[in-house]
């Protein structure tokens, strides 16, 4: 029910109507200087169109005016819904930073500083596309430039806001004082002028997150049998062995080694480490799998450490379990 509120609550920031809650659920479409409400039975939401103000009809019917406006009503709900789902069933999250920059050279270089020291980073050039990127994968913060093509940076701000409480770092050409106090008092926890070091950049970014109770300061290696998972130099070594890893056979290994023994499911990893919210396919996580199995000396007919479950995913364990 929460994650419904949340979702409908950023839909209505987008498409430009207000929802609330009671016996039933009642959608206001603002038109001008007025509004009109229509208070629906329980279990039932409905809206006017302002094609038709006084014609009510069910959100199944009006959806496509809404996809019309801004086509995110098929894509961004769906993912909010996930986003719940995924917060309660998943306790490892990754320290992940999502990047909004439309500057293409400014954003690769943020994403390979960031991935050089640690960091799960995702990327993305417009402001909607970073609005479903937090509500279908909760990143643990959010690097955000004012200059987008699509949406304005302050009204991100406010967007994202409605939905999530991540940390948002403003990072922009923009140095001038009216517009660094609207951000701050918008929701950003820190704003940055360009150009900036990465050096910089990632000791703002710890501070942020000290200061929301996130400090994201590795833990020690994660070890199974004779296999340790070590997050902060993201290496990994086997009987003492070091093992050379994909950025993705790392991750998946690191997803799996933070819940060694239980049984991971193949959308939760898709889901996780490749930020598939919609599950993706099997096929990409079978071969990242059969590669992780040959570096681990193992198979699928014999393994050791990773253990397949028809039908369900994928569990690590020690091979002295």
């Amino acid at each position: 029910m929460v994650g419904s509120v949340v979702a409908l609550g950023v839909l209505g920031l987008v498409l430009g109507v207000r929802v609330r809650p009671g016996s039933g659920w009642s959608v206001v479409v603002v038109t001008g200087d007025s509004e009109d409400t229509t208070p629906p039975p329980a279990r039932a939401i409905t809206t006017q169109t302002s094609a038709e103000p006084s014609a009510t009809t069910s959100i199944h019917t009006a959806m496509p005016v809404a996809r019309k406006r801004d086509g995110l009503t098929s894509r961004i709900l769906p993912a909010a819904l996930v986003a719940c789902e995924r917060m309660r069933r998943l306790p490892f999250r990754m320290t992940s930073i999502l990047v909004v920059e439309d500057d293409e050279p400014i954003r690769r270089a943020v994403h390979r500083g960031l991935g050089d020291r640690g960091y799960a980073v995702a990327s993305v050039s417009t402001g909607l596309a970073a609005l479903e990127h937090v509500l279908a994968e909760s990143p643990t913060l959010v690097l955000l430039d004012l200059g987008l093509p699509d949406v304005g940076g302050l009204t991100l701000i406010s967007m994202i806001r409605a939905a999530s409480q991540v940390p948002i770092i403003v990072i922009t050409a923009q140095d001038d004082d009216p517009t660094m106090v609207k951000a701050l008092d918008d929701g950003a926890d820190d704003y940055i002028v360009k150009p900036f070091g990465t050096d910089q950049l990632a000791a703002r970014i710890r501070a942020v997150l000290r200061r929301g109770g996130r400090d994201t300061a590795p833990a020690e290696p994660i070890r199974v049998g004779d296999l340790s998972v070590d997050e902060r130099t993201r290496t990994v070594t086997l009987a003492g062995e070091p093992l050379e890893l994909a950025r993705k056979e790392f991750e998946l290994l690191l997803a799996l080694a933070a819940r060694a023994g239980d049984v991971v499911t193949k959308r939760e990893l898709l889901a996780e480490v490749w930020q598939e919210a919609y599950g993706g396919s099997d096929r990409t996580l079978d071969v990242h799998l059969s590669l992780l199995r040959r570096k681990l000396g193992e198979t699928a007919a014999a393994p050791r450490y990773l253990h397949s479950v028809r039908g369900v995913g994928v569990r690590l364990v020690s091979p002295d379990a």
